[in-house]
């Protein structure tokens, strides 16, 4: 963020994090590169686990990090059409740190909506309960308009671990985009599967993917239209086993 200017602390809120000393006044730097646009018959998604896990579980310069994540990735690929973003539990940048006082928000959405990414789905997950209390952290930001979102929640989940608390899915997104009075739809489908290495984890994930798959078929896709998945896989390339989970 850039500095703007400072002034003292006077009548705080009673819920604000600072309540004496000198507040200062940033801004957002402008987009590092101008966006590329590209041809309609192409599609670039990239998928990125920001590691935003909530404070109670980790000091790991969340804030730090996240706020810098998107600059830096359209710094390195102004040419993006969408993004997939994996693990974002609390909303990005200063998004949650303090939900009492709304003036000390500033989530990934406001960060892409202000740099040309106004399409945004919502955060995969239902409200809290005891049995699942996090969300899935999952949700798909595209440059172009969204004629359709939709999610699913896995049913599949390996008992006993941090991901069974979690509401891990897809999220679904059918995008439109248009370049010089070209037209073309694209169906992109995010998600994380199933972290751990354990006995039965291929199965879990393999079963993950399926249920991915089946949320693409319910959408009856024309042949001609592009679907993409990407995100947080957990499968390694080079291990039989991994390959298996993501074969439908």
């Amino acid at each position: 963020m850039e500095f703007v200017c400072s002034e003292e602390i006077i009548n705080p809120h009673p819920n604000a994090t600072c309540q004496e000393g000198v507040k200062a006044l940033c801004s957002y730097p402008p987009i590092p590169s101008p966006l590329v646009e590209t041809p309609a018959s192409t599609f670039k998604t990239l998928a990125y686990n920001v590691w935003e896990l909530r404070y109670l579980y980790y000091q790991i310069g969340q804030r730090e990090r996240t706020c810098r994540i998107i600059p830096e990735v359209l710094r390195r690929h102004p040419d993006l059409d969408a993004i997939i973003f994996n693990e974002a539990f609390m909303g990005g940048c200063i998004g949650g740190f303090n939900l009492s006082y709304s003036g000390e928000k500033l989530t990934f959405r406001n960060v892409l909506k202000e740099y040309g990414f106004s399409y945004i789905t919502a955060t995969i997950g239902n409200s809290p309960t005891l049995r699942k209390f996090e969300n899935g952290g999952i949700f798909i930001a595209s440059k172009w308009p969204m004629l359709e979102e939709d999610n699913v929640i896995y049913e599949a989940t390996q008992p006993l671990t941090a991901d069974d608390l979690s509401q891990k899915g897809a999220s679904y997104a059918k995008i439109l985009k248009t370049v010089d009075s070209v037209s073309r739809v694209y169906h992109v489908l995010g998600t994380h599967l199933q972290a751990t290495d354990n006995i039965g984890s291929d199965n879990v994930r393999r079963n993950q993917a399926r249920e991915m798959h089946e949320l693409m078929l319910s959408k009856n896709i024309p042949p001609h239209e592009p679907v993409i998945y990407g995100g947080d896989l957990n499968a390694d390339r080079l291990s039989e086993l991994g390959l298996i989970s993501l074969k439908f």
